[in-house]
């Protein structure tokens, strides 16, 4: 007690006393949020597991990720990994089962839709009608609706026998003509779009219906 009375003995005592506690109340509530942190982290199958089944899933190395991002998750009840990376040009966004590492839903969406270069760019809807009356736009530039969903199916690795399709149209996104490819198989829905000129696939969704 005398050691405590002597502390506080002046003012400028108890202001380096007051800041020692409040230090030692911050380093302790830290301590408490990356425990619980590192629990929630580690729940099922871990964060780690999850963030190498999404590399995995999108056909990646560790090496080829950047802005890697991970954390648990709790919706409906139903606990998740939410993972979010950026490679090659796209984002990619997963929400795995913390349960048993099942892929939920899986997003792969281009980070700048529209390219700074003019070939890769589909005429504007003007230019579009011309060329459905045969007037400056031929229409056999674009691939087929078939094609496109060809082209979904090679990326999903199933085939039209296996999936039931519900939307295949084509639209237009930012000034480029995209084609809207939707489909489902088991409880899994599929949603894709695809550039109408080149084939390339523009965002990818794959989602567990049921949740």
């Amino acid at each position: 007690m005398k050691n405590i009375k002597s502390m506080l003995s002046s003012p400028t005592r108890i202001i380096l006393f007051s800041i020692v506690v409040i230090l030692l109340v911050c380093l302790i509530g830290f301590s408490i949020v990356s425990a619980i942190n590192s629990i929630s982290n580690n729940k099922g199958i871990g964060l780690e597991k999850a963030t190498e089944i999404a590399i995995q899933n999108a056909g990646l190395n560790q090496s080829d990720v950047k802005g890697l991002k991970g954390s648990y998750d709790r919706d409906d009840s139903l606990e998740c990994y939410e993972i979010e990376f950026f490679a090659n040009g796209f984002e990619y966004d997963y929400t795995i089962s913390a349960d048993d590492g099942t892929i939920l839903k899986a997003e792969k969406e281009l980070t700048d839709k529209i390219s700074g270069n003019s070939s890769n760019q589909a005429p504007s809807d003007t230019d579009m009608s011309q060329g459905q009356t045969g007037n400056s736009t031929d229409n056999s530039q674009y691939i087929s609706a078939e094609k496109a969903k060809e082209i979904a199916l090679n990326h999903s690795n199933l085939n039209s026998s296996s999936v039931t399709f519900t939307k295949t149209e084509m639209d237009t996104e930012h000034g480029i003509h995209v084609y809207e490819i939707e489909f489902v198989v088991d409880s899994i829905e599929y949603d894709y779009e695809i550039n109408a000129l080149t084939g390339n696939i523009i965002k990818f969704d794959k989602e567990n219906i049921h949740h």
